[in-house]
């Protein structure tokens, strides 16, 4: 209900990055290994005309001072000002950094803890929230964990994981993220869980699904067109061997939530702390995007993949972006519609305040401006 209503223009795409986690610069600050990637990403590549959504834990407040963040990060903070300034940035907390909900001395933005961005008419929104809102724990027990990071764990030394090391937790939450979104028929994007999710579906769980529709092509094939399926099974099942490999041990191979059909109602940013670069997603009026950049003297896992095309900044040659997975919002919106839950399966839930095909608010709209060109 709280949640402001964003219209986005036609000709301004959108990207969205979460879980940035800054600190202070030193050895516990897990962004600093990234800082470089995002700030020209965003500087030099998105800058011109995107509309930049920050979706949670952008500082690490439960381990350091918003003061020595703003400190040890003013090219950050400038290349931030820049979007805010021309009406393009849209702050959304996480529960490392909803304190700042709180520190009006040390708010530099307005911040939200939730949007509903419409891409097209006559649609559904698109719910934006970081995510751990679906998180018992997070949501009685997030003072606690503040005690505990800043004065037992960070001095400790002990750093945040690109991924959430107990993947219980990070299934109850995608699993709650999931079941509202389906219930509801609208998509949901958060962050928090560190792990990109596209059409609800992990890489693991994409790359095993492809494997699947090849395997059922194959045999109506003819010889020249096997061979060709065949190798790309071959690749395909390399890849999937490969993600299951570097996986944590105690976690499963499948986290679907469903037992039937996928419904595209989820998606996940990642975070931008990963070991090989980071991960978010870019929205047009047409399309949605999981996307990767990465700097290649870190890592050069999608130079060489013929699946990928990565692209590097002119003035940045070492830093690349490449588009992991892409689709089309008609077909995103038209298959939740018709795989969402059916009035007659869901039990009626006064908490929520989506009803299908109504989209009523009392609040005013807040519409994203229209973006000013920047030259690169």
């Amino acid at each position: 209900d709280s949640a402001r209503e964003v219209h986005a223009q036609k000709d301004s795409p959108i990207i969205i990055f979460s879980d940035l986690h800054m600190g202070n610069g030193k050895k516990n600050d897990d962004f600093k290994k990234n800082a470089e990637v995002l700030k020209f990403a965003l500087d030099e590549y998105y800058k011109k005309n995107y509309n930049l959504i920050l979706n949670g834990d952008i500082e690490e407040l439960q381990k350091f001072t918003m003061s020595s963040i703003h400190k040890t990060w003013p090219d950050i903070y400038n290349v931030f000002d820049k979007f805010d300034k021309t009406g393009r940035l849209t702050k959304i907390t996480g529960n490392h950094d909803d304190s700042i909900l709180h520190e009006e001395n040390d708010k530099k933005y307005n911040e939200e803890q939730a949007i509903k961005l419409f891409t097209q008419k006559n649609q559904p929104p698109m719910f934006i929230f970081h995510g751990h809102q679906a998180s018992i724990y997070y949501k009685y027990l997030n003072k606690l964990n503040t005690i505990l990071l800043r004065y037992i764990v960070n001095p400790l030394g002990i750093k945040n994981f690109s991924k959430k090391s107990n993947y219980m937790k990070k299934m109850r939450v995608e699993n709650r993220s999931y079941n509202f979104s389906r219930k509801n028929k609208i998509v949901s994007i958060i962050g928090h869980t560190h792990r990109p999710l596209f059409e609800s579906m992990s890489r693991a769980d994409s790359l095993h699904f492809t494997i699947e529709t090849l395997l059922r092509s194959f045999r109506t094939a003819d010889s020249e067109k096997q061979t060709v399926i065949a190798r790309q099974i071959k690749e395909l099942k390399n890849k999937y061997d490969e993600c299951i490999k570097t996986k944590p041990h105690n976690e499963p191979a499948s986290l679907m939530y469903s037992k039937g059909i996928a419904v595209p109602c989820l998606f996940n940013t990642g975070c931008t702390i990963g070991k090989r670069g980071i991960t978010g997603i870019e929205i047009t009026s047409e399309k949605i995007s999981l996307i990767h950049w990465f700097d290649s003297r870190v890592s050069n896992r999608f130079l060489f993949d013929p699946a990928y095309s990565p692209n590097h900044l002119e003035t940045q040659p070492h830093i690349y972006r490449v588009v992991l997975r892409s689709d089309r919002l008609d077909y995103i919106f038209d298959s939740i519609k018709l795989l969402g839950k059916s009035d007659s399966d869901v039990t009626p839930d006064t908490s929520i305040s989506f009803t299908e095909n109504k989209w009523n608010t009392n609040k005013e709209p807040l519409e994203i401006k229209q973006s000013l060109t920047f030259p690169y």
